[in-house]
């Protein structure tokens, strides 16, 4: 992903995510769980608010740390200085 956003080639970015998303081991579950935060700040960062939304209700049905993920999105939500939103999600 690292490689393709370098490159601003941010739509090769996302595939590679998905794939990588489709292509762990589903015992690997840190990996997997990295993949999405590395997805979610990906959207985070280059996507619309509805990009990243969809992004994070994947990743929660999809992980099997869900706090932790939640505890993510709330950082990049307050980093980005959408406050309100911090809230909503708490």
């Amino acid at each position: 992903m690292a490689f393709w956003l370098f490159r601003g080639q941010i739509e090769k970015a996302r595939q590679v995510a998905e794939l990588a998303l489709t292509t762990i081991n589903f015992r690997e579950e840190q990996e997997i769980f990295n993949v999405w935060v590395a997805y979610l700040n990906l959207e985070s960062q280059h996507g619309t608010r509805e990009s990243t939304d969809g992004v994070f209700r994947r990743a929660i049905k999809n992980v099997d740390q869900e706090k932790k993920m939640y505890q993510h999105q709330i950082r990049i939500l307050y980093k980005a200085g959408h406050h309100g939103q911090v809230f909503v999600i708490y």
